[in-house]
């Protein structure tokens, strides 16, 4: 059986902790969420998660290990260590949300861009496509710099729209 570490990434309140739990509900997750407790981040969500979140499951022959960045700066500290446990990233941003996909931007410039030739292969994940979104899949890509052909439509809380993620993610390890 085949290994794939896949770190998770995001902004705060992207939607990387339910990624994770919804693709992992038939396996394992561990969650380090706690509450927000600074009264800006508070506006966009109650909790959050403070080291990173786990979550190991098995599909297509793939034994997949999900790791989950925390979404507040003062946690950012943890990202390179978990960057370099790990073969593929999903960035995820929140689609509804234009203010998300620039904070991304700032994000992934940071320390994913720098980074991208640790992983074996990366995706965007537009996630929260079952909003309404004043942006197209292609205004995301120009935000954040990325081939259109890498960015991906999203529902964290959909099982399937979650192995879509994954599937384009591991295309080539499918294929071998």
């Amino acid at each position: 059986m085949r290994l794939a570490r896949v770190l998770v990434a995001g902004p705060l309140g992207a939607g990387k902790t339910t990624f994770i739990s919804t693709v992992c509900s038939d396996g394992v997750f561990i969650s380090t969420d706690r509450r927000v407790t600074s009264p800006v981040e508070r506006r966009i969500k109650e909790k959050t998660t403070v080291a990173f979140d786990y979550g190991c499951t098995r599909w297509n022959e793939i034994k997949l290990v999900f790791y989950g960045t925390p979404g507040q700066k003062r946690f950012f500290y943890f990202i390179p260590v978990l960057i370099k446990r790990c073969d593929y990233l999903i960035f995820i941003v929140d689609w509804s949300s234009p203010p998300s996909v620039y904070r991304g931007r700032a994000l992934l410039e940071r320390y994913f861009r720098p980074n991208l030739s640790r992983f074996r292969n990366f995706v965007v994940a537009a996630n929260k496509a079952d909003l309404p979104s004043p942006l197209t899949l292609a205004d995301v890509a120009e935000i954040l710099a990325v081939d259109r052909g890498r960015v991906v439509q999203s529902v964290a809380t959909n099982r399937e729209s979650c192995l879509s993620v994954v599937s384009k993610l591991l295309g080539l390890l499918l294929s071998t």
